[in-house]
């Protein structure tokens, strides 16, 4: 037997060892399980006869050349997104509560609309996708959502 034949079928009998149940190698005092179909809705679960595996679901097209770029983030954020995550006034407003705490400044949901358009720019800046515009025409889009749903509150 080859040397390397030799090392694989030693890795392979390392990684397909298991360990006694009930005994963690090292406990970190936490536990929990999830069902990842519930925290990801767009992934499902498929588990093999060794294990489970994660596939994701694609919700969209890579691109939409019929639509505008406009078309395509008006379609996104008030489309299935919005049915998802709530409004985007609804949804950026818990994000700014989570980026205020992290950062140590109070944030409001423009600004992390706006933060989330500068990180598109950037990826465009380094590689051009229509994703990237597409993504950045709806956080500005969502600006204007958040501000008018705001209007209507006061």
């Amino acid at each position: 037997m080859r040397r390397s034949s030799r090392l694989r079928n030693s890795f392979m009998e390392k990684a397909t060892k298991r360990r006694k149940p009930g005994k963690p190698k090292k406990p970190c005092g936490i536990s929990f399980s999830v069902d990842i179909t519930k925290v990801f809705p767009a992934w499902t679960a498929n588990p093999p006869r060794d294990g489970v595996t994660i596939t994701r679901v694609e919700e969209r097209p890579l691109a939409q050349p019929d639509l505008t770029i406009l078309d395509e983030a008006r379609n996104l954020v008030t489309g299935s997104r919005q049915s998802d995550y709530g409004t985007p006034f609804e949804n950026y407003r818990n994000v700014a509560a989570m980026w205020s705490v992290i950062a140590k400044v109070s944030l409001t949901p423009e600004q992390c609309c706006l933060m989330m358009a500068a990180l598109k720019i950037c990826r465009e800046l380094n590689k051009s996708k229509r994703d990237n515009l597409v993504d950045g025409a709806g956080y500005f889009y969502m600006i204007d959502l958040i501000r008018q749903e705001r209007a209507k509150k006061v």
